[in-house]
């Protein structure tokens, strides 16, 4: 498991690019967008973290390891609103979206601050980080571009001794097929391998924008996307 680095639009196929130097709050790209994107631009820079790399892993699934039986393994993807403006038919599921946005949003802004120790790694100025993070602040507060963060899964089980697929689970205790619940609305699992690339090719579409160029006393090279 693993967080998605990209933020995704109302519909949660759409990328929201990051926003520009001159852009301001009113713009239809997105300041926590850029402070991530620098963030993974800062982590990687040091050569020691293949974000990309992770990713894809994650998105390919298990259905391939030597290990695994194929039939346990699944890959998902969680989306969570930031800010509570999501809205479902079902009045729990509504009120737990709500509930889920306006802490992530909460957390969310201070994590983004909690970022700038990276994004000085590559030449960022702590005027412009602190300008940068006032305006992600102001679009979060406005639900202004409404975004979606995404968790992406993936899971699996062992295969038994001799190569035997992996044996049944047993029910918990207390846990009964018949007991009512209400599934959190924005959780996908995709089934196989093909189906879970199917969905990464539709959120990769518009992630292929001109890199930003870094600071000129930065000498840091930005590892390429793969």
């Amino acid at each position: 498991m693993d967080v998605d680095y990209d933020m995704y639009s109302e519909d949660q196929r759409v990328y929201i690019p990051f926003a520009l130097e001159d852009d301001d709050v009113e713009c239809e790209r997105s300041w926590f967008q850029r402070i991530v994107y620098e963030m993974r631009r800062g982590a990687m820079s040091s050569g020691k973290s293949d974000i990309y790399g992770m990713s894809k892993a994650i998105d390919e699934g298990l259905w391939e390891h030597p290990l695994m039986d194929p039939k346990t393994c699944k890959t998902g993807s969680l989306y969570m609103p930031i800010g509570p403006w999501a809205e479902a038919s079902n009045q729990i599921a509504a009120q737990q979206l709500k509930y889920v946005g306006a802490l992530m949003r909460q957390d969310l802004m201070s994590a983004h601050r909690a970022g700038h120790a990276v994004m000085k790694r590559i030449g960022w100025p702590p005027e412009t980080l602190a300008k940068w993070s006032s305006k992600a602040d102001e679009q979060m507060m406005k639900t202004n571009p409404r975004t979606w963060i995404r968790m992406r899964y993936a899971w699996g089980r062992r295969r038994a001794r001799g190569n035997q697929p992996a044996p049944a689970l047993a029910t918990p205790p207390g846990i009964h097929a018949d007991d009512p619940e209400v599934p959190y609305p924005h959780f996908y699992v995709y089934g196989s391998k093909e189906e879970s690339l199917a969905e990464t090719k539709l959120r990769n579409r518009g992630k292929d924008l001109p890199v930003p160029s870094l600071p000129i006393a930065s000498a840091t090279p930005t590892p390429a996307q793969t």
